[in-house]
């Protein structure tokens, strides 16, 4: 379902990069960041189908200083290329093709593993009757 919404992100950001102008532009960042929203909370009902719910707290402590930095660096980058160019463009074409990348890896990755069934049947809602669910 997460790469449902990468493809919607690098579209946003290409549309940045190609507005004629400036309301075209405040439309693609809109369609950009509802993607965003999307794609971070997905993230977090994804991992636990790939990696169990136990390794959670483990994933997003290991992504999140990348994740930050990433958040941090990403727009002083985009000011030392305007800086130096005079142009966001090439900074956008940078994270419009780090986008894609992201989107074809996902689009690779498979589907995720069957739970095995002593984690389905020690889960909680096994012990909730057919009828109350």
């Amino acid at each position: 379902m997460s790469s449902r919404f990468l493809p919607v992100a690098t579209t946003g950001t290409c549309a940045i990069l190609l507005a004629p102008t400036f309301q075209v532009a405040y439309a693609a960042t809109m369609f950009f960041g509802l993607a965003g929203g999307g794609m971070m909370q997905l993230r977090l009902q994804v991992w636990p189908d790939y990696f169990g719910r136990k390794a959670i707290a483990v994933i997003r402590g290991y992504s999140g200083p990348f994740e930050l930095l990433g958040m941090a660096l990403g727009p002083l980058f985009a000011a030392w290329v305007f800086d130096n160019t005079g142009s966001y463009n090439p900074a956008l074409v940078l994270y419009a093709f780090l986008s894609l990348g992201s989107t074809l890896a996902i689009l690779f990755l498979g589907k995720p593993p069957a739970a095995p069934k002593s984690l389905e049947a020690a889960s909680p809602a096994a012990e909730i009757p057919d009828k109350a669910r």
